[in-house]
């Protein structure tokens, strides 16, 4: 799915979730006019299940919260993904929007805050993070986006109408190449691959340059894991399934089996396929990292997901 898919199918669960813990009401500044604008976008069967799915993650997220201690009564709730949302005169303190990894945040009776992280998927498995290159640049002192623009822009030298496409356009006519088995569709994704081979490899060699151990702890935990002690703490919530059938699975990022093993156990970091690397603390494997084109190749932005 592209951006734009993955966008509007969250949109309509995240604010489903609010409003089901809202007592069945649209939260703070979200109007049923909003929803409905979001609903439209969606087939039935797309609506049916992200509404199917946040009913499952709901009664998860309540069930969770009761045995933190928060209680059952729910003063407030606010859509925290809308762009804009200002946490100051919410919970009095200033909170970064884009770093806060909740989508929801629910004010209690009994006093204090919760958010809700929440993931919907088929099948439960869902990338968790989604740094940009850039990010990751950043953080490490890479410099792989301009790898990445210039290997972009080498490969399309022979393909100068498909470089001035839009990535839209572009995705379009990559699948028009695969279904006709033209070979431009082959080179490219040839190219491509070992373009995401080539960052992998790099951020891999940075990775393990990294010796001290609480030095990779911190890493992952505030880069990628978004288990640093923020406040307002927070619930990851993932629903899955279709078709009638849904479930939900919930965590704690702060108390969890992964967690204790990132404090305890020795970090490593090993090469998995051809643009992975596979994460673990001691036996326990954490996650993998994985360097992607979001669409076909040259066709969507690069990205880096954290696959659970």
């Amino acid at each position: 799915m592209t951006k734009g898919d993955n966008t509007r199918l969250a949109d309509v669960n995240e604010i489903w979730c609010a409003y089901l813990l809202n007592g069945e009401n649209f939260p703070d500044r979200i109007t049923e006019q909003t929803f409905n604008r979001k609903k439209v976008a969606l087939s039935d069967d797309e609506y049916k299940d992200q509404i199917g799915r946040a009913e499952a993650m709901v009664k998860e997220f309540i069930k969770m919260a009761e045995r933190k201690g928060y209680g059952t009564k729910i003063a407030s709730v606010y859509w925290t993904a809308k762009p804009g949302f200002d946490f100051l005169p919410v919970v009095g303190v200033q909170v970064n929007q884009v770093k806060f990894p909740a989508d929801i945040l629910i004010q209690y009776e009994l006093g204090g805050f919760l958010g809700l992280s929440a993931k919907s998927t088929i099948s439960g498995d869902v990338s968790f993070k989604n740094p940009g290159v850039g990010t990751v640049d950043n953080d490490l002192g890479l410099n792989l986006a301009a790898y990445v623009q210039a290997a972009q822009d080498e490969a399309l030298e022979d393909y100068p109408e498909f470089a001035a496409m839009s990535q839209k356009l572009r995705a379009h006519q990559m699948r028009k190449w695969k279904e006709a088995r033209n070979p431009a569709f082959k080179i490219l994704n040839e190219k491509g691959g070992l373009v995401e081979s080539y960052c992998r490899d790099q951020l891999f060699t940075k990775l393990n340059n990294i010796t001290s151990q609480q030095e990779r702890r911190r890493y992952l935990i505030s880069s990628w894991m978004d288990a640093t002690n923020a406040y307002p703490p927070y619930l990851k919530i993932t629903g899955s399934g279709r078709k009638g059938r849904y479930n939900a699975i919930g965590m704690d990022p702060l108390a969890n089996s992964k967690m204790d093993a990132l404090n305890t156990k020795l970090i490593t970091f090993v090469k998995a396929g051809k643009n992975s690397i596979k994460v673990s603390a001691g036996p326990t494997k954490l996650f993998n990292m994985r360097y992607k084109f979001s669409s076909y190749k040259f066709s969507g932005s690069m990205k880096l997901s954290g696959d659970s």
